[in-house]
């Protein structure tokens, strides 16, 4: 499994950022449904592991975008990220991949990502109550702290470097 930013982020994907935080300044008794992974802008969003795209790319929230892969284990929400991205619905993905970038947002940037077993079907977000999640969503933190990570920290300024695949597909070169 690999870690879905090639950085451990330096602000925890757990507590306030984790699943279950408080967000009843949204909507009282909300709770947040995903592990936030703070990264700026641009950073290069990796597939955690082999799967398939399982719907086109949407507007997420706040001019970010979402992609929906359905991994062995669990389909991945990967959310909060920029409209240009590598994949589309109907693509195999391999772990390490990169299939988008961390969107510009208002506030500090970060890659909202949630977790859903697969055992429901239908949206992933109910639309009332607003920001509802479905009933399979859970906690992907042990997911996240067994996931291989990239180089340390967050380096200051980074240079992306890229290869592709007799595929197409492109991953980073570390």
């Amino acid at each position: 499994m690999k870690c879905p930013v090639p950085y451990i982020p330096n602000i925890s994907y757990k507590g306030g950022n984790g699943f279950g935080g408080d967000r009843s300044k949204v909507r009282e008794g909300l709770k947040h449904a995903a592990n936030d992974l703070a990264a700026p802008a641009g950073t290069p969003v990796l597939a955690m592991a082999d799967g398939v795209v399982i719907n086109e790319p949407y507007k997420f929230f706040f001019n970010t975008w979402a992609v929906e892969v359905k991994h062995a284990d669990f389909i991945a929400r990967y959310c909060e990220i920029d409209r240009n991205m590598e994949v589309k619905k109907g693509d195999s993905v391999k772990e390490g991949q990169v299939i988008a970038y961390v969107g510009n947002q208002p506030g500090p940037d970060m890659l909202h990502l949630e977790f859903f077993s697969g055992k429901k079907t239908g949206d992933l977000t109910q639309s009332s109550p607003p920001y509802n999640r479905r009933s399979d969503v859970f906690d992907g933190a042990k997911i996240l702290d067994g996931a291989g990570i990239g180089v340390g920290r967050w380096p200051h300024s980074v240079t992306w470097r890229y290869t592709t695949d007799s595929e197409g597909r492109k991953f980073l070169d570390m």
